[in-house]
Order: structure tokens, then C-alpha cells, then sequence
């Protein structure tokens, strides 16, 4: 999902946001409804509903959904003084910045990421394209 209604304010940085596991959309639409730009990469799949792989009447009847290619992982452009109030969206895990590991609490103790984290993400980033 890509959302690119907004004008990015020049103070604006990309942030990693770490999410729940199958909660990317739900985080990268509110995200988008607080005015911000977010993308996740998605995947498209066909796949038939489970009743149709029984079925033989049914085993036409195929289903698109949408698969993140980095699961609990999305992008987003927020200036660097509404990074407050994106930390407080539901089902978000933790925001990296510029390389940098940044400090959200989760059920009262502090996580941290750190940059070898990041040079993960571009390696398997690189192998995708």
C-alpha cells in the first residue's frame, strides 16, 4: 500500500516500522489516515478458498490477497516531531531511523534495534531486486 497524498515536509525522514506479525496493513492505514506517507511492499497471490480444494464444483473459484514481501516491516515518511504520536498506533513494535536504533517502550521495558538489524534488511532487500 502506497499512499502519496501528502507533500513530505522537508524535516521529514524514512522510518523502518516494525510491527506485529500480520499487522502492516492495519499500521501503514493509520499511518496514512494521520497524513503521513507509509509503504508496504505487497505481494499478490491467487489462491482458492479451502472449501474449493474439496469441491470439484468450486475448484474454479479462486481468492486475490495481498502478502507483505517483509513480513512486520513497512516504510514511512513522518517529520521527526510526529514521531510521538506514531509510536502510540496500535500493533506497532518499534521505529528505526537514519540507521539508527530509537527507543519505544513495549509493556513497560524499553527495546532497542540496532544497525546490524538494518544491514539485514538491505541484504535481503538487495537479494529481492
Amino acid at each position: 500500500m502506497r499512499q502519496s497524498s501528502v507533500a513530505v515536509p522537508a524535516m521529514t525522514h524514512w522510518l523502518i516500522i516494525r510491527t506485529d506479525r500480520a499487522k502492516e496493513l492495519y499500521v501503514c492505514r493509520q499511518i496514512a489516515l494521520a497524513g503521513y506517507d507509509a509503504w508496504c511492499p505487497m505481494e499478490v497471490r491467487m489462491v482458492r478458498p479451502g472449501i474449493a480444494r474439496r469441491v470439484s464444483a468450486m475448484s474454479h473459484v479462486r481468492r486475490e490477497i495481498h502478502m507483505p514481501v517483509l513480513p512486520k516491516m513497512l516504510f514511512a515518511a513522518v517529520p521527526v516531531a510526529a514521531e510521538a504520536d506514531i509510536a502510540r498506533i496500535r500493533h506497532l513494535e518499534h521505529i528505526e531511523r537514519d540507521g539508527q536504533s530509537v527507543a519505544i517502550r513495549v509493556a513497560g521495558n524499553e527495546v532497542l534495534r540496532f544497525k546490524a538489524e538494518i544491514d539485514r534488511l538491505n541484504e535481503a532487500t538487495r537479494a529481492l531486486n
